[in-house]
């Protein structure tokens, strides 16, 4: 909303924010429409107030029948009237129930809701596993409840293909706890149980070589993710600091003196050497054929050494350079456009020909280059 706003207060007391447009129009805080309302309309006063108004949020009885008149299912015709419905159901029990229907294809309606606590209405949803055992139907939880096991003990068994039978009257086994009293993990040395931590798992009271104690989960020891106080990664933090007057080779990853470090490279040092710019080129020739070859579907047979880049155009004699000038930039071109990308049949000419050439055969260039010659002496 653009625009101030004003927090005006009307003659009966209530107060009510408004922006300049509306105060211009507004003349009450809605006192005046309602006693136009209990003036005009007889039994208006017997209203149930409990829907939402400027000055208060309706009540929470009100917006579950509100919810259940606006659903796809609807409710009955006796239940469009809000007093009819309060006067069936009755307040809820607590804020946690809530409307729910016995069949879920019939309308809300007196004799098919119930208010039901969280746990019922997560116990109908067809997603919840329902296991019938002895004449019982429960769910997981129900089950958990009844016999004593653990709903992790019960979905695992499950999911390995026990019978239900087996899965909810056998007693689970002995607990293996694990003792790594003693055992060495890296650098830490561990020296007793410190219990579980919040999230149900086993640590260790753990000493460092370097002197420091620290408390270790089971996981991060056997897994390799800690094994040390963290003394470790600050050593290495300190063995990659900067040290003046040096650079990181980008192929050997050794630190060199800069007097090692060669001109116009990408941090390369002299015992690398600098980078085949020729062999580099001709790899991005050789995967660009192999795109195209398999786009089009034709024979390709090239190895990256069956590349070779001359120094020159042997079509125009141009001087093939890279970066420079599109003209003169290197392509790999067919000779024969029928053919595929075979040792024979290509060779590395400059964009400029391969542009001129693009698919045409000998016998069109022929014809093509004959007419040209006859346009320039003023044939037709």
């Amino acid at each position: 909303m653009r625009g101030a706003l004003w927090r005006c207060r009307c003659d009966c007391g209530a107060e009510k924010v408004l922006s300049t447009a509306r105060l211009k129009r507004t003349k009450s805080c809605g006192c005046l429409m309602r006693r136009y309302q209990r003036e005009s309309k007889p039994g208006y006063e017997s209203r149930h107030g409990q829907s939402s108004t400027a000055t208060q949020r309706a009540s929470p009885l009100y917006e579950t029948w509100n919810r259940a008149r606006c659903s796809r299912e609807g409710t009955v015709e006796a239940w469009s009237d809000y007093l009819t419905f309060a006067q069936d159901m009755g307040q809820k029990p607590s804020s946690s129930h809530v409307l729910m229907r016995k069949d879920p294809t019939q309308p809300f309606s007196r004799d098919n809701c119930f208010w039901a606590t969280r746990a019922q209405v997560s116990a109908n949803l067809k997603s919840t596993v329902q296991l019938t055992w002895r004449n019982e139907t429960k769910t997981v939880s129900e089950w958990a409840q009844q016999t004593g096991l653990s709903k992790g003990i019960i979905r695992k068994r499950l999911a390995r293909g026990w019978s239900v039978e087996d899965t909810l009257s056998r007693a689970p086994g002995p607990i293996k706890r694990l003792d790594l009293k003693g055992q060495r993990f890296g650098r830490l040395v561990v020296l007793e149980s410190a219990g579980n931590n919040r999230h149900s798992q086993s640590t260790w009271h753990c000493q460092c070589d370097c002197g420091t104690e620290k408390v270790v989960s089971s996981n991060a020891l056997r897994s390799g993710m800690t094994s040390s106080c963290g003394c470790l990664r600050k050593g290495r933090k300190v063995r990659r600091e900067h040290v003046p007057g040096t650079f990181r080779c980008s192929r050997c990853k050794q630190r060199r003196p800069k007097a090692d470090l060669l001109p116009d490279t990408n941090y390369r040092c002299r015992h690398c050497g600098p980078p085949n710019k020729e062999f580099n080129l001709a790899r991005r020739l050789w995967r660009g054929a192999k795109r195209r070859a398999q786009q089009q579907g034709i024979e390709f047979t090239l190895e990256v050494g069956d590349v070779v880049i001359p120094e020159r155009c042997p079509a125009l004699g141009l001087l093939l350079e890279i970066q420079t000038d599109r003209d003169r930039t290197p392509t790999l071109d067919r000779l024969d456009p029928a053919r595929g990308y075979t040792p024979e049949n290509v060779r590395v000419v400059s964009w400029r020909a391969n542009s001129l050439k693009k698919d045409g055969t000998l016998n069109e260039l022929e014809r093509l280059v004959s007419w040209m010659r006859s346009v320039r002496d003023g044939g037709a």
